[in-house]
């Protein structure tokens, strides 16, 4: 899976590091926060940067930001120090500070003054990257990094990998299950089967779970149809509508949703 927080990030605050603090302060706070500090990282960055990047990155290159965990871990402590830094009013010192907002809007985050914010609709939420770790296909991995790497600038790739991560969820799920389907079944079918197969059809339930059942189908028909008249995966016309990166981050979302309520619903079936 992609990472949850980019990297481009992670360079821009220890960038911010080595401008704003000392050896002494990068290495007190991250002692406090429990950061293990790994010397051969920092010994690396030494030949290429200054001690306190190379000290900055002895303390972030062992988080693993493809887990929630680790990526949360960062952005907490990111939190922190860009509230000190954000008193600051002094030129030299405050461009570095915003490139690491602009990166952090890009990455799809807000700075709000206190806390470094995930923006609404974003498709890297914690529950869903977790969960389709669990699936453990180099295909689904595939998808969602080629997610995270194109939904601000290739919307429309972005588009078309949330239909293929959606497709490549169901099939392990059918093939999991026993259950027969064709390489040219569409999105729409392979979901009908999935969800049959494990008992989610809207058909299979009483009228209090039907709406929101029937809710994912449609989502799943939208996406579809969506990939079609916006993806990469078709030549359009000089007048037709571009995708934008909102268009790419709901797209995202709705076949993440999908594909971490299948993915649950497997693993809840597994179980004695």
């Amino acid at each position: 899976m992609g990472d949850l927080v980019p990297r481009r990030v992670v360079t821009a605050f220890k960038e911010c590091l080595s401008d704003y603090e000392v050896l002494r302060s990068i290495s007190d706070y991250f002692d406090d926060l429990g950061f293990q500090l790994d010397p051969e990282i920092e010994a690396a960055e030494g030949q290429r940067t200054g001690q306190r990047r190379a000290l900055a990155a002895g303390y972030l290159g062992p988080l693993d930001l493809t887990k929630a965990s680790d990526a949360n871990r960062l952005l907490e402590a990111m939190s922190y120090k860009m509230a000190e830094w954000d008193k600051t009013k002094e030129a030299p010192f405050r461009m570095s500070l915003d490139t690491l907002i602009r990166v952090l809007d890009v990455g799809g985050f807000t700075w709000d003054g206190r806390a470094i914010v995930r923006r609404a609709g974003t498709f890297t939420a914690q529950t869903h990257g977790e969960a389709l770790q669990q699936v453990g296909l180099e295909d689904v991995n595939r998808e969602m990094e080629r997610i995270q790497a194109s939904v601000e600038s290739d919307p429309a790739d972005a588009i078309t990998a949330a239909r293929a991560l959606l497709e490549t969820v169901c099939k392990a799920a059918l093939e999991e299950l026993g259950e027969s389907f064709s390489e040219s079944d569409d999105l729409p079918s392979l979901y009908k089967k999935t969800a049959l197969a494990l008992k989610f059809d809207a058909t299979q339930h009483e009228v209090v779970y039907r709406q929101t059942l029937q809710g994912l189908a449609s989502a799943v028909q939208g996406l579809a149809e969506l990939r079609n008249k916006l993806g990469d995966a078709h030549g359009h016309s000089r007048t037709a509508v571009r995708p934008q990166p909102r268009h790419a981050r709901m797209a995202a979302g709705a076949a993440m949703t999908v594909a971490t309520f299948i993915v649950e619903t497997l693993q809840m079936r597994r179980s004695p």
